[in-house]
């Protein structure tokens, strides 16, 4: 999640990757100069919690419902992973959660995904910062060596962190499914050949539909661009409203729904017919 007053600069040439504070939409000059540790963590809401239950559908482990095994996930580079029950997955998707955002917010879109058959692996981060985790998505691939093909997802923050993943190993990858990114010249994936899917709400006011637009010079020319009318930026996780952010004219439930389908649709799992409808160009 990026703050509204924020973007993520990167630059390779010195190797650190800095978070650049203007005064766009904020009210006080010394938030100018704001810190990662200062900006507050945004928790899931209750209803989150309940996806991280195992079911007869979905196997989660660890539930995670402590601040402890969230940080001991972190301490070992590993996840919370969501097991589709009635089949052997072949498909994968890591998912780096929007920078300040506890990783157990995605817990119903992630649940939601594994129930539709995808091995599922919400990354916790550092300080729930992913560009402090960027690799982590190697360490969760290693431990599931039957997966035949992964797809690194990410939203907001998370999602420019995946890009930069997909830079470094494209390799690795099946795909990208962004939701909600922002993407630039320090994150130019335009010369890499790998499938993505950008997700966004049109009613989106943290990465605005005109960011998505401006950055398709960025990204492959054949990557699927899916708005989903009604939604914002908060929506895609379970956390609440977030400052410079429109209200969504749909419900979470409706936005998740839909971020899944178009996942699927991004994997290659969705039928021809449903991905068409969203949005989805049959020759690509």
């Amino acid at each position: 999640m990026y703050p509204k007053a924020s973007k993520l600069s990167l630059y390779p040439s010195i190797g650190l990757i800095t978070l650049v504070f203007s005064t766009i939409g904020w009210h006080h000059p010394a938030l100018k100069a704001q810190t990662a540790d200062a900006i507050p963590t945004r928790y899931p809401l209750p209803e989150a919690l309940d996806d991280l239950t195992t079911d007869e559908t979905v196997e989660v482990i660890p539930p995670c419902l402590t601040e402890i095994c969230i940080n001991n996930l972190v301490e070992s580079r590993a996840g919370i992973v969501f097991s589709p029950q009635y089949h052997d997955p072949t498909v994968g998707v890591v998912f780096y959660p929007g920078g300040k955002v506890d990783p157990r917010a995605y817990a119903p879109l992630v649940n939601d995904l594994a129930a539709n058959g995808v091995l599922s692996v919400i990354v916790p981060m550092p300080d729930n910062l992913a560009f402090l985790g960027g690799d982590r998505a190697q360490d969760v691939m290693a431990a599931y060596p039957h997966i035949q093909e992964w797809y690194l997802a990410g939203h907001s923050l998370g999602g420019a962190i995946a890009v930069r993943y997909a830079i470094d190993r494209p390799q690795d990858l099946a795909g990208l499914l962004l939701l909600g990114v922002y993407v630039n010249a320090d994150t130019d994936l335009s010369h890499i050949d790998i499938p993505v899917t950008s997700i966004y709400g049109l009613q989106d006011g943290v990465v605005t539909p005109d960011e998505v637009e401006h950055g398709k010079p960025f990204l492959p020319t054949d990557t699927q661009y899916i708005p989903l009318a009604g939604a914002n930026h908060a929506q895609f996780g379970t956390y609440g409203a977030q400052a410079g952010d429109l209200e969504a004219t749909i419900s979470p439930q409706q936005q998740q729904a839909l971020t899944v389908t178009a996942m699927l649709c991004g994997m290659g799992l969705a039928e021809a017919q449903t991905c068409e409808a969203m949005g989805f160009d049959p020759e690509f």
